[in-house]
């Protein structure tokens, strides 16, 4: 099933792992998925990011831990997903280090997602 999805996110460089704001994903069925990390430091977030995610964001009575979000997107994205993104290099890496590393994607997941952008520009 094609999952299109997006994250917002906090980067800090490859001395830091990526922090999760949240991610919103539909299916091709209609079905939607929207989760909010209760685990960032917003004191860690670039201007961009304080200017264009944090008053969008939810109350923090609703957000979720990493192992709920984890668990959630497992059970919406079912056995043979097939992701999608756009400019998805980074949606993909916040995905996966969601999950813990690459190999701890759920074994029938693919090792890879599709990128919007790419296909548009070709």
């Amino acid at each position: 099933m094609r999952i299109w999805f997006d994250t917002e996110f906090i980067e800090r460089g490859s001395d830091h792992a990526i922090q999760i704001i949240s991610i919103g994903m539909v299916r091709e069925d209609g079905a939607e998925l929207y989760l909010e990390s209760s685990e960032f430091e917003p004191k860690d977030a670039s201007e961009w990011v304080v200017a264009n995610v944090f008053d969008k964001l939810g109350p923090e009575s609703e957000r979720i831990d990493r192992a709920e979000m984890r668990s959630r997107i497992v059970d919406f994205c079912g056995e043979s997903p097939e992701f999608w993104a756009y400019f998805h290099a980074y949606d993909w890496v916040v995905l996966a280090q969601l999950m813990g590393t690459m190999s701890d994607l759920p074994p029938t997941w693919p090792i890879w997602s599709h990128d919007l952008k790419q296909l548009a520009w070709s």
